[in-house]
């Protein structure tokens, strides 16, 4: 028997209608349409963001890659095209650069100025100006800018026997070289 509410304008007939059922079960197709729809909106808005972040990593990527070329102009080392050029002139010079134990680098570079270090071990391989740092002064922590000098595959790591993959040389605001950091 139908749910609908029977009035007395109504007959009999009316309300044992038996296409009512059908008339519901139409209703349950919009609900699951709905659903359905609701969750290809969603599965849509999910790509769509994914997308936008992959388009902006590769914005912000290209954008670092544009500011570091930039930089490197702008210092005058690091451009790929300098690298070539001063493995190249290693080589006519005879063969490949020269490697250093940690000690003997230290007492090459520590304390010493940029030319000095260019005449001891030769030119670096990458210069980075002004980069942001905290130092220790007197127990309170200071930030400065400071400039860095890498080298690539010259200073040997001590306990493998193969070079350490960059030494990086921190300038003072006196122009001396101040510290020392080793990646493998």
């Amino acid at each position: 028997m139908s749910r609908r509410r029977l009035d007395d304008d109504d007959d009999y007939a009316d309300d044992m209608d038996p296409n009512s059922d059908r008339r519901r079960s139409s209703s349950a197709g919009w609900v699951g349409g709905l659903i359905v729809g609701g969750v290809l909106l969603a599965l849509l808005l999910i790509i769509g963001v994914g997308a936008l972040f992959f388009v902006r990593t590769a914005a912000v990527r290209q954008e670092a890659i544009a500011a570091r070329d930039a930089e490197a102009k702008r210092v005058g080392l690091g451009d790929e095209e300098a690298a070539r050029r001063g493995r190249e002139l290693v080589r006519e010079k005879g063969g490949v650069a020269k490697t250093y134990t940690r000690d003997e680098f230290r007492r090459l570079v520590m304390g010493k100025t940029g030319d000095e270090i260019v005449a001891a071990v030769g030119r670096p391989d990458d210069a980075r100006k002004d980069v942001a740092g905290e130092t220790r002064r007197d127990g309170v922590i200071v930030t400065e800018n400071h400039d860095w000098w890498e080298f690539r595959d010259r200073v040997l790591n001590d306990a493998t026997g193969k070079p350490f993959s960059r030494a990086a040389v921190r300038f003072n605001n006196k122009g001396q070289a101040d510290r020392l950091d080793y990646y493998p």
